[in-house]
Order: C-alpha cells, then sequence, then structure tokens
C-alpha cells in the first residue's frame, strides 16, 4: 500500500513539474468541445496554442532570476523586460473578411496576455496591416495605446481590404516606421501573421535580415497550406522551432483562441475549462475537458 501511494504522487509530481514554469501551471491535458472537435481527436490547434504559450508568451514572463523566459537567459529583470512590440498582420484576398476576423481575434487575445503589463515603461504595442503595394498601412504607433483594453480596440479596428500579399513591403514599414521610434532599452519585437506566400516587389528575407541586424526579434504565424514554409523560416529569428507557428486552417485558429484563453486561466489558478474544481489540480480540470 505504501508503495502504491509513493508511486502515485511520483506520478503526480511528474506532471506538476512538466507543466510548471516559474509558477505557471500549464495543462497538458487537451479539453473537448472546443469547435466540434470530438473527445479523443486530437486537435492540433491545442498544440499550436500551447506552443505559443510556451515559446511566445513565456518567453517574456519575468522568472526570480533576473531575466525573462523559462531560464531568464535574455534581458530584462525580475519585473519584466520593456518591449516593443509590433503585429505585422496580412489582409490579402486569400483570406476572406471573416478569417481576418479570427486573426484580428488572436492578435487582441495575445495583447490581452501578452506577460509584460502595456505602459510606457512596461510593454508598447503597434500594428501594421498589408495586402497590395498601396495597402500597406501603419494602424497604430508605439505611443498611440496605453493599456491593453486600448491597443485590443486599435486592433479590432483594423480593416480587411483585400489585395496581393507584399510582405516584404510589410516588414520594410516596421523597420522604417514603428522601429524607428523604439526605446533604446527595449526589447523589439515583430510578430508576423499570413496565409501565402509573399508576391510583391521587395525580397522579404533580405527586408527581415535587416530588421534582424537592427535587434528586432521575428516570430511568424503561418496559417493554411498555402503558406511558404522555406520562406517563412528564413524570414523568423533562430532557433525557429521557437519562433515560427502553424495552424492548418483559420478555424484551427479560430480554436487556438479558445485553448490560449484556458491556458492562461489553468496558469493563475483559476478554472482552465470551466469545469468543477479550481487550478490545475481541481478534478474537474485534470480529467474532464469544456462542455459547450
Amino acid at each position: 500500500m505504501k508503495l502504491f501511494v509513493a508511486s502515485f504522487v511520483l506520478v503526480l509530481l511528474v506532471n506538476f513539474c512538466h507543466g510548471f514554469t516559474f509558477g505557471r501551471t500549464i495543462p497538458r491535458i487537451q479539453p473537448i468541445g472546443i469547435g466540434g472537435v470530438r473527445p479523443g481527436e486530437r486537435d492540433s490547434a491545442f498544440d499550436t496554442a500551447e506552443k505559443i504559450d510556451t515559446s511566445f508568451l513565456g518567453n517574456f514572463r519575468p522568472n526570480p532570476f533576473g531575466g525573462r523566459g523559462t531560464f531568464g537567459t535574455a534581458g530584462g529583470s525580475a519585473s519584466g523586460p520593456k518591449v516593443d512590440l509590433l503585429y505585422v498582420i496580412d489582409k490579402s484576398g486569400s483570406i476572406g473578411a471573416t478569417d481576418f476576423q479570427n486573426a484580428i481575434d488572436l492578435v487582441a487575445q495575445l495583447i490581452e496576455l501578452f506577460p509584460v503589463p502595456i505602459s510606457s515603461d512596461g510593454t508598447r504595442i503597434a500594428a501594421i496591416s498589408y495586402s497590395s503595394r498601396d495597402k500597406v498601412d501603419l494602424e497604430f504607433e508605439f505611443d498611440d495605446c496605453d493599456s491593453s483594453t486600448t491597443c485590443k480596440g486599435l486592433v479590432q479596428a483594423i480593416d480587411f481590404e483585400s489585395g496581393s500579399t507584399y510582405t516584404g513591403r510589410g516588414l520594410e514599414l516596421a523597420r522604417t516606421g514603428p522601429f524607428t521610434g523604439a526605446r533604446t532599452d527595449a526589447h523589439k519585437v515583430l510578430f508576423l501573421i499570413t496565409d501565402g506566400r509573399s508576391n510583391g516587389d521587395l525580397n522579404v528575407v533580405d527586408e527581415a535580415n535587416a530588421l534582424k541586424n537592427n535587434g528586432v526579434e521575428i516570430y511568424a504565424l503561418g496559417v493554411t497550406d498555402n503558406i511558404n514554409r522555406h520562406e517563412l523560416k528564413q524570414i523568423v529569428s533562430t532557433p525557429v522551432t521557437d519562433h515560427l507557428f502553424y495552424f492548418d486552417s483559420f478555424s484551427a485558429m479560430g480554436r487556438g483562441v479558445a485553448y490560449l484563453d484556458g491556458i492562461f486561466r489553468a496558469s493563475t489558478g483559476g478554472n482552465p475549462w470551466g469545469n468543477a474544481g479550481g487550478g490545475f489540480f481541481g478534478t474537474g480540470n485534470l480529467f474532464r475537458g469544456v462542455s459547450s
């Protein structure tokens, strides 16, 4: 009996540590009932949401060792780094208005969940949208919003315009526009969302390299099978696996938004998937999924 109890405690401890990152517990059980996913069916959208949480959001969580991320290896302090974060959002015709709204909802969710609070000495947010050459727009700059609510409102106001996929022009505007006003002591970050292959008049990899050479860390999210994976791997910072994410469809992205919300609520000790039992070890959270 003692051996059985000891083994059970060890299993719980291993699972707890597997999902623990300096005070943050991440659920490893995929919920059910989101977007029509059947019980027992593995949803790649959950895996992508978890990777975004760990590799993007987790990279900026303060930790007790004075740096950012899990091991505190890059700048900042125990209270969190300064971050100038620019979202570059594809609004080309292949996306469509409905799916574009899914992308906008994801950006709003990432703003809501970003670990370093939005303020003049914390995180500042800006956004660019792009499609054809004459539809590359600086939607708002780093000084235009001073709270999560304000920034999300500005993101939700971005219009879908259709057109081509001038990703290079979007990155060029990032380099010559918002990042020229970045704080010298801030970590500069660009998060690109696209559903296709770039087809503009600028070399997108050259533009990405120019940004990286100026100290910008680049993440990218590719949606659908129309993307050019090789191109995105060249655009993002290294290691590539920590900076590049995929959703196989915009509906999967929509489920990813729901999953991210649940992962966040689990990390704060609340009820992550809307079931009985608070925190990660509440029985409803550990063994059950969402019931819609």
